[in-house]
């Protein structure tokens, strides 16, 4: 995910000044930039990174299937 949001960065970087066609309400728009799309997608990117990041990753080693003991026996360090 951090290269595809460098790339996307990069992206805008290289074309910030290459118009894009749009419409609002069926109307011709002033010509928008490429970048702000680029810059807009690369921000919520970088913060969906931080959030995934900062997920705590739990998990169960118990049960049905063994305990944590026969894991540590079966593999020794």
């Amino acid at each position: 995910m951090k290269q595809l949001l460098n790339a996307i960065s990069a992206l805008a970087t290289t074309h910030a000044e290459q118009p894009m066609l749009s419409r609002t309400h069926g109307q011709r728009q002033a010509l928008p930039r490429w970048v702000k799309r680029w810059q807009t997608f690369a921000y919520r990117l970088a913060r969906q990174i931080k959030q995934f990041e900062n997920v705590e990753l739990l998990g169960k080693i118990n049960g049905a299937v063994g305990n944590y003991n026969a894991h540590l026996s079966a593999y020794l360090k």
